[in-house]
């Protein structure tokens, strides 16, 4: 059987983006969230949950296109 075994869940790649506001109301989407921008060039980031960069999890990178900024979080398959 093949292994198929990532980093240890909870391994966190990249730095952390730039909380800019928290519980913050949204003009795009009308609920509240933290709005965070990319620490590399303080464009604002997307979020997305998968297998972005290799691996599983949580992930966020940079809305500008010149910026390689990719921040994700390690998540156990079974959660």
């Amino acid at each position: 059987m093949l292994d198929f075994a990532g980093p240890e869940p909870g391994t966190e790649t990249g730095e952390r983006p730039v909380l800019v506001a928290e519980n913050a109301p949204c003009d795009e989407c009308g609920s509240n969230h933290d709005i965070e921008v990319c620490p590399k060039c303080g464009s604002f980031i997307t979020l997305g949950f998968g297998l972005m960069g290799g691996g599983y999890g949580e992930y966020k990178f940079c809305n500008n296109e010149a910026c390689d900024w990719l921040w994700k979080r390690e998540t156990d398959r079974e959660e």
